[in-house]
């Protein structure tokens, strides 16, 4: 054994991973080493499980050497033997040392996926952390292996399913994790190797929170180790890849906690490209002659070069304002040159990378090579398809041969044909469930099963780097980026789900599902290319794959895979639809008269006898033995507020509410959340709900079941989501007809079954299939009409449809050619039903009114609201007025995109993809229902300004090249002169007057632009043209803006004039006038601006909804939502609308504020007001508000009780015994942990030693009425012994990471916790409490504190401002695995949540902004009263930080600024401003006041730039000058005639505060209000619309990291309902697929912005969650 231990040995001081810097210092022959480790490993096998000659130490030296060689079997088997000898050990692993079991946990993980080895994995990660070894006695290298061996058993237990063992797995890392942010030296001391061991490890098992905790003292080490002059000799090419990859995460991730780092992220990647660009170069220089050791080494070269590789891709996108500081120019041009020197790079270690990657490399050569990000898989694989199809090979299959198999009589699919398991896998490409359900699915039957379709579960909304990239199912690359369908909508949170959702609850975004297919099936001339020219010849086709080829089943209990398809020849009549009134030629007569149906525009009909031959749609006959219910048969649909709020108030129809409402609650003892949210916001108006079907006749027919509420006197009102516009259409009872007055085509209703359908068949041209026969697929609504009564003139058809319903073919190429006269067509094929409809699910609707309704037949529901005369009549009446008008219907023109160009099939769809999931439907909704929720006089002010940069603006395309041509250093004159000629005809364009002289205005500045370049004019203009040109030419001219013009463009009359070069000039208007939407949208009226932009609205949540189907324009709307919804609450007296899903957690919860809510709806205009002011009146006067409604989440409430008084005393007596028995060695154990940390240079009191036992009485007070464990023996106090640190704040952080070490070092674990200086919903309670354990199991409390915090909390001191000390925000909420959580929402360890958090008591998105503020402060610039030291005070309480007044600074310390001017001079003030200002920019995030001429010096305006963020506020100069009338003591402003020189002040600052990050126009005269403003235009700034252009390569298993999904809360409505979006905060952080060009780039944000997201915010603040009282949280705190 002697000899094997040397060997062994040898092959583990050669292991790269825990010995120096080189390959190999074992032996020089590698090859000799790897024979010698092969042979060891069969000697290890050939022992067939007995190894009880090993020492523990050689079994570690021996698994360490195998892991060397992954690759090999034997060193498999061998290790595969040694770790079931460490399982059946039964966690007796004491006579392995600390680094021993390192080697172990990292050399078993080589082998994940063999079962005994991540059982050892198991074993070992067992013994680690509290209840096991401590981490403090590994050293740093074998913590890194550990973490490493953690993060790869996690990702294959996930990957095998299970649960339990990557739970245990990922909490001992969070572990290893927590210990690393305590023992600060670690990381401090630690190489390049171990830092980025520790972050890939973080980052491949999703600890985000862990890596944000330590990724700044782990980015400050490494850029200590940049700096060090050994740093490119020390870390070789592999450990460059590795910190590469490891950075990743911190350079791209949205998720707050990540994005904190990303600018030094980013710096530190840049930094480091020369360094890498030279280990690669010289590692494929030819004469490299140390390859496998040294410098410039790796174990794995191409998968080092691809790490940085990906790297750089990202880098180059991200290389850019605002994630880095610097002239725009200048960061462009680094950008271009790292993608040049990348493509060098690619260029020489392409075959590298092919020959040792695979396919592992294609995305991120994809992504570097391509013109256009989102087509990147495409431009792959035309340039090589050869090798993809090497060496995976697409399926070969042949659809005419299945379709002539086919062509015979209809009938069900027989044997397994098409029955097929859609599997659900992950974005890694891992199985998400057990096994699939079996279902019957055209596209396998075409295919015969040959292409192997998965579906992809997506985290959060697609963005281009999910789509643009290829991922690994079973060792096959996948694309996903081809399909659409319903399924990739998010699934919709049901208002019970949404009501139940705890306060402090972070919800994760739903998402929905994409198909996928092996990347290989996408090469020309495969099989599945030919399928796709004839599925889908045009790109919008992409949204049918789903509902073609992939069907959901009907939802039929007991359905049979095959019972819902039938295959054959089907003999099919097309027939256009007729205008309203006009005869039909498919006509039903029934045994007493005609039925009034039609087919039209997704309906149509099929015989009994075909349709019957599926077994789905027999059972559902009105006379089959089991009867299916009717479509919504079981309760009536609620009518949202959305509904109403397009009409006007009515007292009437509020009080017939009332009355109804209170009826309904009279017969409804308890309430459910829905009941309750829908009685209290709207009333409970409800209705029948059905499937709308085409009547022949002007009447509206109504089955019986849906007719219920209906009384024969009285009209009908129909809905029809979404509520878009006034979406209400009134039938008059003499246009209504039931079957209960005899009326026949509601008696066949009655009767009748419809099945929603897809039909998927060849058009036969002869007897025969032929091969070039067109294909065609067509969907909507069949009813199933009894042979008897089918009409004669088509005896010889089995199915009639409309000419509307199919939706692709074949030969659409470049159209959709529909047929245009009634077409008799023979069919072979397959027709599927998924989804039938028993009898009394159709209510028929005049094709008419369904059109009013936005609506077709293909299964839209309509809600019928019948018995609420007052309501119709009041929806009558607008009605009349809107026809009046004769407002047209608005719908967004759809697109047809040909997906053949020059022959070449184009399969993504990413762009198509990104459209349908942006949000603008919800976004379009949310900004409508606050829109109609103002004041009229709001409203129109509003509307005034809404419609530039929308319907009014220059066009994009012509900004994007005048201003490509202002950044020019010489302008090219025939460029300049077409561009005049553009912008001439662009201006004929504008309609508006303001529109159309700004127009001119910019007209004129290119003309006078010309004129300075050249004398010569450029061209013969228009008259109009040529005056202002010669105005603006004119000597001595001044250029100016109209009244009309200055009111609605403030800033153009204020700043404009004095801009004296033309050129900046029209830089100033293309800054201050945006581009409209091109082509203009529907509804635009100039002389009713109110109209249009309530048009505008509407129309955007049209392209929404369509979004899905179609190019509707939805990124230019969704560019235009940020400034619109800044636009709406910039009007004074701002109010949501409360009628929002939000609302239903806050009734469940008791904390519905009904005076605020009272009070938002007061000047609320709208229907909806009026309604829910009735309901809300009559919900409190029967009780139901304002107190909250019991709700349980215990699952287990048999094992817990609510504790009486007198219970609550009895088990006080119990937990005061152990409390007095463990009380001394605890008090000991704080005392020692004291005096260590005074013996390190802390000053710490332990203050609170005589209170340190609370007692029975107050243990008692705690419990009572609590809800404990029902064993006695269970601690249920855990501060029954409680000891306080006071600490001073500038040694406070590193003081309580000490102590937590000390105390673990004592046998005291850490249990949880709470960092109530990030936890902002209890501004009164500060400090760090932690619970701790002792050896014995007792559970005791110490609380940190800072001597303000102390005082605050003991000293009841609530008016005094806890500052946090520094470090503070890094400390983050813990609770270790298997305690209990009394603090609920407050034991969280994610520093997201606690960010959160701050929201509810302050700003909404305080935890975001902070997140992204990083280290930086926010400084306030702008003109003296500008309100910069008020606003500054609220904005600091908004986001929770400390406030600071650089003027009230240097008074306190220096005396008032009015004696410092007259005694020492302007010049010392402004040293001693300096100063000030440098040393508080040091302090992190905080508020900064300036004073008014502060930004104007240069150093400070550096200083500001460099480290902080910068908002200015422009008070209007009325506003100033009023402010500053009456005797301002203000130095400057003192003189005869102060009025002036303001005048002249603001004029010389101006152009200094334009330079700030931000530009704030105050609308409140009340400072404190603008405080919100800032805070929005601060998110608006830093997380809404600024997120990352992700590169399509994701963080792959390749590189040891996991890919984000830029995703936050997302807010989503149920469309289906009706019901509008919740309020609040909504976030969108989505990433486009490339960067931005010119014209798109984002333009100071006091304008439209031009690539924003949604940032939607609800002001209903009043309910928020820190509603309960301060002894309430004590309470909890002691518990």
């Amino acid at each position: 054994m002697d000899s094997t231990g040397e060997l062994v040995g040898q092959a583990r001081r050669a292991d790269i991973e825990g010995g120096p810097h080189r390959i190999s210092d074992a032996t020089s022959d590698q090859e000799k080493t790897r024979e010698a480790t092969l042979a060891i490993a069969s000697a290890v096998v050939a022992r067939d499980g007995n190894l009880a000659g090993f020492s523990d130490s050689e079994l570690a030296d021996l698994v360490n050497g195998f892991s060397r060689w992954p690759d090999q079997q034997k060193t498999r088997e061998a290790t595969v033997a040694i770790a079931g000898a460490v399982v059946a050990r039964d966690g007796n692993l004491d006579g392995f040392s600390d680094d021993e079991l390192a080697h172990l946990m990292n050399g078993f993980s080589k082998w994940p996926e063999e079962e005994k080895a991540r059982k050892a994995i198991v074993a070992i990660a067992g013994e680690l952390g509290s209840k096991g070894r401590r981490f403090s006695t590994f050293s740093t290298p074998a913590l890194v292996r550990i973490a490493n061996g953690l993060s790869r058993g996690i990702e294959e237990g996930e990957i095998a399913g299970e649960v339990a063992e990557p739970a245990l797995l990922k909490d001992r890392l969070h572990q290893v994790a927590h210990y690393l942010q305590y023992a600060e030296d670690r990381l401090q001391q630690a190489d390049v190797r171990a830092i980025a061991g520790i972050f890939k490890a973080l980052g491949k098992a999703q600890l985000l929170d862990d890596l944000g905790a330590l990724a700044q003292p782990g980015l400050d080490r490494l850029e200590v180790l940049r700096a060090t002059p050994g740093f490119e000799l020390d870390n070789n090419l592999e450990t460059m890849g590795n910190l590469c990859a490891s950075l990743l995460p911190l350079a791209r991730s949205p998720k707050p906690v990540l994005r904190w780092h990303r600018r030094s992220a980013l710096n530190l990647l840049n930094a480091i490209q020369p360094v890498v660009e030279h280990k690669i170069d010289a590692y494929l220089n030819p004469d490299q002659a140390e390859r496998t050791s040294g410098a410039n080494a790796s174990r794995c070269p191409a998968l080092s070069i691809y790490q940085v590789l990906k790297t750089r891709a990202v880098l180059e996108t991200l290389y850019r304002r605002p994630y880095i500081d610097g002239d725009e120019l200048a960061l462009q041009a680094r950008q271009e040159e790292l993608h040049s020197r990348s493509r060098q790079i690619l260029d020489r270690a392409r075959s590298l990378l092919y020959a040792d990657l695979s396919y592992m490399s294609w995305n991120v050569i994809a992504e570097i090579e391509t013109k256009e990000p989102l087509e990147a898989l495409d431009t792959f694989m035309a340039q090589n398809a050869s090798m993809i199809q090497a060496q995976h090979a697409a399926a070969s299959f042949n659809v005419h041969r299945v379709l002539q198999a086919m062509d015979h009589e209809p009938r069900p699919p027989q044997g397994d044909a098409g029955l097929m398991r859609l599997p659900v896998v992950d974005m890694q490409g891992r199985p998400l469930a057990s096994e699939a359900e079996l279902r019957y699915s055209i596209f396998h039957r075409l295919t015969s099963g040959a292409v192997k379709v998965v579906a992809v579960q997506l985290k959060g909304t697609p963005t281009g780097a999910m789509l643009t990239r290829t991922f690994p199912v079973d060792g096959v690359p996948y694309r996903m980026d081809l399909f659409g369908g319903s399924k990739l909508k998010p699934p919709q949170e049901s208002l019970s789900k949404l009501a139940s959702r705890l306060p402090f609850e972070a919800a994760e975004a739903p998402s929905g599902k994409l198909l996928a297919i092996p990347y290989a099936e996408t090469a020309p001339r495969t099989a599945f290319e030919q399928l796709s020219r004839a599925w889908a010849p045009f790109k919008e086709a992409y949204y049918y794959t789903q509902r073609r080829g992939f069907a959901a089943p009907p939802s039929i209990p007991d359905v049979g895979p095959h019972d819902y398809a039938l295959e054959g020849c089907f003999k099919l009549s097309l027939l256009p639809d007729r205008p309203a009134g006009a005869v039909h030629t498919f006509r039903l007569e029934g045994r007493s008269g005609e039925i009034a149906l039609r087919p039209h525009d997704g309906c149509g009909f099929i015989r009994a006898s075909l349709a019957e031959r599926m077994p789905a749609i027999a059972r559902a006959r009105h006379d089959a033995p089991e009867r299916l219910p009717a479509y919504a048969d079981k309760r009536q649909s609620a009518v949202p507020p959305s509904a109403l709020h397009h009409y006007p108030r009515s007292v009437e129809v509020a009080q017939e509410t009332r009355e109804k409402a209170l009826a309904w609650l009279d017969s409804h003892q308890s309430l459910t959340a829905e009941d309750l949210f829908r009685t209290v916001t709207g009333g409970h108006i409800e209705g029948s709900s059905a499937i709308a079907v085409p009547s022949s006749d002007e009447c509206l027919h109504v089955p019986t079941g849906k007719s219920k509420t209906l009384t024969r006197d009285a009209g009908v009102l129909v809905g029809r989501s979404p509520y878009d516009k006034p979406n209400l259409r009134p039938f008059a009872a003499d246009r209504v007809r039931s079957a209960r007055d005899g009326d026949r085509t509601a008696a066949f209703l009655d009767r009748c079954v419809a099945f929603q359908y897809s039909f998927n068949v060849a058009q036969r041209s002869g007897a025969e299939l032929a091969a070039d026969d067109p294909t065609f697929f067509a969907k909507g609504i069949l009813i199933v009409v009894p042979d008897e009564i089918w009409p004669v003139h088509f005896a010889e058809r089995e199915v009639v449809m409309s000419a509307e319903d199919v939706k692709c073919d074949s030969r659409w190429l470049r159209n959709k050619d529909r047929v245009k006269a009634d077409t008799a067509l023979e069919c072979v094929g397959i027709l599927q039903a998924t989804e039938v409809f028993a009898p009394g699910s159709l209510v028929a609707v005049p094709t008419v009114e369904q059109k009013m309704l936005d609506g077709d037949f293909d299964g839209d529901a309509v809600v019928i609201i019948g018995g609420r005369p007052r309501l119709y009549e009041h929806v009558c009446q607008f009605d009349a007025q809107v026809q009046a008008r004769g407002i047209a219907s608005m719908k967004p023109p759809k697109s047809h995109t040909p997906a053949i160009g020059n022959g070449v099939y184009q399969f993504s769809r990413s762009k198509q993809i990104l459209s349908a999931t942006g949000l603008v439907l919800e976004t379009y909704s949310c900004l409508q229902r606050n829109a109609l929720a103002q004041p009229l006089e709001a409203q129109r002010w509003f509307a005034e300004r809404a419609i530039f940069g929308t319907y009014e603006g220059i066009h994009p395309e012509l900004k994007a090249d005048i201003r490509a041509l202002l950044q020019q250093d010489r302008p090219d004159g025939q460029a300049l002169h077409n561009l005049i000629t553009r912008a001439e005809q662009d201006s004929k364009v504008a309609r508006h007057p303001v529109a159309r002289e700004l127009a001119g205005l910019l007209v004129a500045e290119l003309q006078n632009w010309n004129l300075e370049l050249n004398s010569e004019p450029a061209h013969e203009q228009s008259d109009g043209m040529q005056q202002l040109a010669r105005s603006m030419a004119s000597p001595g001219a001044k250029p100016a803006v109209s009244s009309d013009a200055g009111a609605l463009f403030p800033k153009l009359s204020e700043s404009y004039p004095a801009t004296a070069d033309a050129s900046k000039r029209i830089d100033f208007l293309l800054n201050h006038y945006q581009p409209r939407i091109d082509p203009r949208p529907d509804g635009y009226n100039p002389d009713d601006l109110h109209e249009s932009a309530m048009n505008l609205l509407s129309v955007g949540i049209k392209v929404g909804t369509d979004a899905y189907k179609s190019d509707t324009g939805a990124r230019a709307f969704m560019q235009k939502t940020t400034e619109l919804q800044r636009l709406l609450e910039r009007r004074p007296g701002f109010k949501s609308a409360p009628y929002v899903k939000a609302q239903a957690a806050r009734l469940l919860q008791g904390r519905f504020d009904v005076d605020g809510s009272l009070a938002d709806l007061k000047d609320n205009p709208t229907l909806a007001a009026s309604v829910m002011e009735a309901s809300i009146r009559l919900a409190v006067e029967k009780r139901i508000l304002p107190s909250a409604l019991a709700i349980s989440t215990d699952d287990h409430r048999a094992s817990r009780i609510t504790l009486s008084g007198e219970q609550a005393l009895e088990r006080a007596r119990l937990e005061a015994v152990p409390a007095g028995a463990h009380e001394n060695a605890i008090t000991e154990t704080v005392h020692a942990v004291a005096e260590l940390l005074r013996q390190d240079g802390i000053e710490v009191k332990v203050p609170h030693v005589g209170q340190r036992s609370r007692g029975q009485v107050w243990i008692a007070d705690q419990l009572t009425g609590k809800g404990v464990s029902a064993a006695p023996a269970a601690q249920t106090v855990t501060s029954a012994v409680r000891h306080v640190f006071e600490i001073p704040d500038e040694a406070f952080t590193r003081a309580f990471r000490k102590a937590a070490l000390a105390f673990q070092e004592r046998d005291c674990s850490e249990v949880e916790t709470t960092n109530w200086f990030i936890r902002m919903d209890t501004p009164r309670l500060r400090g760090i409490h932690t619970v701790f354990r002792t050896a014995q199991n007792y559970r005791f409390e110490v609380e940190f504190h800072t001597p303000a915090s102390y005082r605050a909390e003991f000293a009841q001191s609530e008016c005094e401002l806890v500052p946090i000390p520094h470090g503070a925000w890094d400390i983050l909420h813990w609770g270790s695995s298997g305690e209990s959580r009394s603090r609920a929402a407050g034991t969280s360890r994610s520093l997201t949540v606690s960010r959160q958090q701050i929201a509810v008591a302050r700003s909404p998105q305080a935890g975001e902004i902070l997140a992204a503020l990083g280290t930086r402060p926010v400084v306030l610039v702008g003109m003296p009263a500008s309100g910069k030291s008020t606003v500054g005070a609220q904005l600091a309480r908004e986001l929770g930080v400390e406030f600071v007044d650089i003027e009230k600074l240097i008074a306190a310390r220096h005396g008032n600024s009015e004696d410092i001017f007259a005694g020492l001079g302007e010049a010392q003030f402004r040293a001693l401003e300096a100063k000030e200002l440098a040393e508080q920019l040091e302090k992190g995030p905080i508020v900064i006041a300036t004073g008014g001429s502060c930004f104007v010096q240069q150093p400070n305006q550096a200083m500001i730039r460099e480290k902080a963020r910068s908002i200015w506020l422009d008070m209007d100069p009325k506003e100033l000058r009023m402010r500053l009338k009456i005797g301002s003591s203000r130095p400057l402003l003192q003189g005869c005639d102060s009025e002036e020189k303001l005048t002249q002040i603001l004029n010389e600052r101006e152009p200094f505060y334009n330079k700030a990050d931000i530009r704030v126009v105050p609308p409140h005269r009340k400072d404190k209000k603008n405080a919100r403003i800032c805070v929005k235009e601060l998110y608006a700034f830093l997380c809404s619309d600024r997120e990352a252009a992700l590169p399509a390569a994701e963080i792959s298993r390749v590189s040891g990291a996991s890919g984000t999904v830029p995703t936050a809360q997302r807010m989503h409505d149920d469309h289906h309902d009706g019901y509008d979006c919740g309020g609040g905060v909504v976030e969108t952080i989505q990433a486009p697929a490339a960067p931005l060009r010119e014209g798109e780039r984002q333009p100071p944000l006091d304008t439209l912005t031009a690539d924003p997201q949604p940032l939607l915010v609800g002001s209903n603040a009043r309910a928020d969650l820190a509603s309960s009282s301060r002894s309430r949280e004590r309470s909890s705190r002691g518990r």
